[in-house]
Protein backbone atom coordinates (compact mmCIF):
# COMPACT_ATOMS: atom_id res chain seq x y z
CA UNK A 1 0.00 0.00 0.00
CA UNK A 2 1.08 3.54 -0.71
CA UNK A 3 1.84 5.63 1.92
CA UNK A 4 -0.29 8.64 -0.05
CA UNK A 5 -3.08 6.24 0.20
CA UNK A 6 -3.07 5.12 3.49
CA UNK A 7 -2.60 8.92 4.78
CA UNK A 8 -5.15 10.18 3.07
CA UNK A 9 -7.38 7.55 4.19
CA UNK A 10 -6.54 7.61 8.03
CA UNK A 11 -7.30 11.27 7.74
CA UNK A 12 -10.02 11.17 5.55
CA UNK A 13 -12.33 8.24 6.93
CA UNK A 14 -12.10 7.25 10.30
CA UNK A 15 -13.24 9.62 12.36
CA UNK A 16 -16.26 10.84 9.56
CA UNK A 17 -19.53 9.99 10.75
CA UNK A 18 -22.25 8.86 8.42
CA UNK A 19 -25.85 10.42 7.69
CA UNK A 20 -27.17 9.63 10.37
CA UNK A 21 -24.61 11.03 13.11
CA UNK A 22 -23.08 7.78 13.74
CA UNK A 23 -19.67 7.60 13.67
CA UNK A 24 -18.53 5.34 10.49
CA UNK A 25 -17.70 1.30 11.12
CA UNK A 26 -19.34 1.89 14.80
CA UNK A 27 -22.85 0.29 14.94
CA UNK A 28 -25.37 2.62 16.70
CA UNK A 29 -24.93 2.15 20.04
CA UNK A 30 -27.92 -0.20 21.74
CA UNK A 31 -27.00 -2.66 18.35
CA UNK A 32 -23.84 -4.13 20.12
CA UNK A 33 -25.34 -4.25 23.54
CA UNK A 34 -24.71 -2.08 26.66
CA UNK A 35 -21.36 -0.96 27.92
CA UNK A 36 -22.32 -3.81 30.99
CA UNK A 37 -22.66 -6.43 28.75
CA UNK A 38 -19.94 -5.86 26.41
CA UNK A 39 -17.61 -5.60 29.02
CA UNK A 40 -18.67 -8.59 30.40
CA UNK A 41 -17.99 -10.74 26.92
CA UNK A 42 -14.73 -8.61 26.33
CA UNK A 43 -13.37 -9.89 29.79
CA UNK A 44 -14.02 -13.13 28.59
CA UNK A 45 -12.06 -12.99 25.44
CA UNK A 46 -14.49 -11.97 23.20
CA UNK A 47 -12.72 -10.37 20.36
CA UNK A 48 -15.61 -8.00 18.62
CA UNK A 49 -16.55 -7.32 22.27
CA UNK A 50 -13.42 -5.97 23.26
CA UNK A 51 -13.59 -4.24 19.50
CA UNK A 52 -16.48 -2.96 19.75
CA UNK A 53 -16.04 -1.42 23.39
CA UNK A 54 -13.16 0.35 22.51
CA UNK A 55 -14.92 1.73 20.17
CA UNK A 56 -17.60 2.81 22.51
CA UNK A 57 -14.59 4.51 24.54
CA UNK A 58 -12.98 6.11 21.55
CA UNK A 59 -15.79 7.94 20.55
CA UNK A 60 -17.77 8.26 24.01
CA UNK A 61 -20.88 6.29 23.13
CA UNK A 62 -22.75 5.10 26.33
CA UNK A 63 -19.75 5.69 28.35
CA UNK A 64 -17.23 8.50 29.22
CA UNK A 65 -14.56 9.16 26.54
CA UNK A 66 -11.84 7.52 27.22
CA UNK A 67 -8.77 7.24 24.94
CA UNK A 68 -6.40 5.01 26.96
CA UNK A 69 -9.50 2.73 27.61
CA UNK A 70 -10.05 2.70 24.21
CA UNK A 71 -6.61 1.95 22.89
CA UNK A 72 -6.42 -1.01 25.87
CA UNK A 73 -9.53 -2.77 24.25
CA UNK A 74 -8.66 -2.19 20.63
CA UNK A 75 -5.25 -4.15 21.89
CA UNK A 76 -6.59 -7.11 23.43
CA UNK A 77 -8.90 -7.39 20.16
CA UNK A 78 -5.69 -6.93 18.15
CA UNK A 79 -3.91 -9.82 19.87
CA UNK A 80 -6.63 -12.05 19.07
CA UNK A 81 -6.58 -10.60 15.05
CA UNK A 82 -9.46 -8.24 14.64
CA UNK A 83 -8.60 -6.51 11.71
CA UNK A 84 -10.85 -3.61 12.27
CA UNK A 85 -8.73 -3.24 15.90
CA UNK A 86 -5.78 -3.33 13.99
CA UNK A 87 -6.83 -0.54 11.71
CA UNK A 88 -8.37 1.80 14.53
CA UNK A 89 -5.31 1.77 16.92
CA UNK A 90 -2.96 2.95 13.91
CA UNK A 91 -5.32 6.04 13.56
CA UNK A 92 -5.01 6.12 17.66
CA UNK A 93 -1.66 6.44 17.29
CA UNK A 94 -1.52 9.21 13.97
CA UNK A 95 -3.60 11.11 15.88
CA UNK A 96 -1.84 10.64 19.20
CA UNK A 97 -5.04 9.81 20.85
CA UNK A 98 -4.63 7.75 23.98
CA UNK A 99 -0.69 7.54 22.99
CA UNK A 100 1.89 9.46 21.82
CA UNK A 101 2.18 10.36 18.34
CA UNK A 102 3.92 7.88 16.30
CA UNK A 103 3.62 8.08 12.65
CA UNK A 104 5.58 4.80 12.18
CA UNK A 105 3.57 2.85 14.80
CA UNK A 106 0.13 3.99 13.19
CA UNK A 107 1.34 2.87 9.54
CA UNK A 108 2.63 -0.65 11.10
CA UNK A 109 -0.96 -1.04 12.60
CA UNK A 110 -2.78 -0.33 9.57
CA UNK A 111 -0.60 -2.47 7.05
CA UNK A 112 -1.34 -5.06 9.62
CA UNK A 113 -5.15 -4.92 9.16
CA UNK A 114 -4.69 -4.47 5.28
CA UNK A 115 -3.15 -7.80 5.43
CA UNK A 116 -5.71 -9.30 7.52
CA UNK A 117 -7.76 -8.06 4.25
CA UNK A 118 -10.10 -5.10 5.87
CA UNK A 119 -11.00 -3.24 3.01
CA UNK A 120 -11.32 -0.26 4.51
CA UNK A 121 -7.51 -0.18 5.52
CA UNK A 122 -6.55 -0.97 1.68
CA UNK A 123 -7.93 2.65 0.56
CA UNK A 124 -9.55 3.60 -2.76
CA UNK A 125 -9.43 1.94 -5.24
Amino acid sequence: MRLSRLVTLIFGMWWIPSASGQPAGIPPFGAVGSPKSLRQLAEQGDAGAQFNLGAMYAKGLGVARDYAEAIRWYRRAAKQGEARANFNLGVMYWNGRGVPQDQAAAIRWCTRSAEQGLALAEGPS
